[in-house]
């Protein structure tokens, strides 16, 4: 359950059901929401299986966190998109998800950098 600003407790179903009522029902069916909706679980799958592909990325790169960051990069650019797609949309609670999530994954990008631009990249330049 979450709070409402009144202070009131809303549970899932009651968030679902005025998250519901803002969009119109010609956007439920619309080709937009479908591929909107297939997007959110083409992530959901990328990030459960991310990890099974960051071994075969590092070796490629021979680095962990070159591999990693590569991740970061396709990350940045969905949840970017879904963001606005759900602004688009009128998914307001989603959209502030998509956020929080986009600037997790900004962060950790900057974070990569910075140790690419320390000695990853003088790593990768030896090799």
């Amino acid at each position: 359950m979450t709070q409402t600003k009144s202070g009131k407790a809303m549970t899932t179903e009651k968030r679902r059901e005025r998250n519901s009522a803002a969009i119109s029902p010609e956007m439920k069916n619309s080709e937009f929401h479908r591929f909107f909706v297939d997007e959110l679980k083409d992530i959901y799958w990328a990030e459960k299986h991310l990890a099974k592909s960051l071994p075969k990325m590092q070796r490629a790169s021979n680095s962990e966190d070159l591999a990693a960051q590569k991740a970061e990069h396709y990350e940045i650019a969905t949840y970017g998109t879904l963001h606005a797609f759900a602004e688009q949309m009128g998914h307001a609670d989603v959209a502030k998800l998509l956020q929080q999530t986009l600037d997790n994954e900004k962060a950790t990008d900057l974070a990569l950098t910075k140790i690419a631009e320390s000695f990853v990249n003088e790593q990768a330049m030896a090799e």
